[in-house]
């Protein structure tokens, strides 16, 4: 059940921990992530029977990324090294700390480090059903303003305040119907991705 509250004018369904984040094996099973959020609830990852999914990894050397055929993906690097990307067919990319890439889920792509382990942030999604977008951004005390649909807000650098909710490392929220969200974060600059996700349907 959604944990439904009023903050700052906002409504927040969802804070998500991270130390409540569901860890299980990749795809292909060659390494493990870390689960934010997926849906339908209870979509298992194996069969690709989900609309869309959040989720962490750690990537401590050389792998090959899960085939998800009818998915497209958003990828970013969260803290270590530099991750390279090497898809078949296709010029390799240097994805850097909080950039962001976005490819489909049918690309045959490898990684390799430049740097050390890397953790990172991804959303994958139903591109018949769904449209997705994935930014990060400072925070700064700004007001973020949205455009409709379901957002979720994940804190990828030291705290975040999300009106008076805080979030630490990798915590999440997700809200909807909202307009103004007000981000700030304490003595140090924190970013945070801005997920947002749309059905088609």
């Amino acid at each position: 059940s959604f944990d439904a509250r009023r903050r700052n004018e906002f409504l927040i369904l969802k804070v998500m921990r991270s130390k409540e984040h569901q860890k299980m094996s990749w795809k292909n099973g060659l390494g493990e992530t870390s689960q934010m959020a997926i849906f339908p609830p209870g979509a298992e990852l194996g069969q690709s029977d989900f609309l869309w999914r959040i989720s962490s990894a750690k990537i401590s050397g050389p792998n090959s990324f899960s085939n998800f055929d009818s998915h497209d993906r958003f990828l970013t690097v969260l803290s270590g090294g530099a991750l390279e990307l090497k898809t078949e067919g296709k010029e390799d990319v240097l994805l850097k700390p909080f950039s962001v890439h976005h490819f489909s889920g049918a690309d045959k792509v490898s990684c390799e480090l430049r740097g050390e382990e890397i953790t990172d942030l991804g959303v994958i999604y139903n591109r018949k059903w769904i449209e997705a977008s994935m930014k990060v951004e400072n925070a700064k005390g700004q007001t973020v303003k949205l455009s409709g649909g379901t957002y979720f807000i994940v804190c990828l650098e030291n705290d975040l305040f999300v009106g008076e909710m805080r979030l630490k490392y990798l915590d999440c929220i997700r809200t909807q119907d909202v307009t103004d969200l007000k981000l700030s974060s304490s003595d140090h600059e924190s970013k945070f991705a801005l997920i947002q996700i749309l059905t088609r349907i």
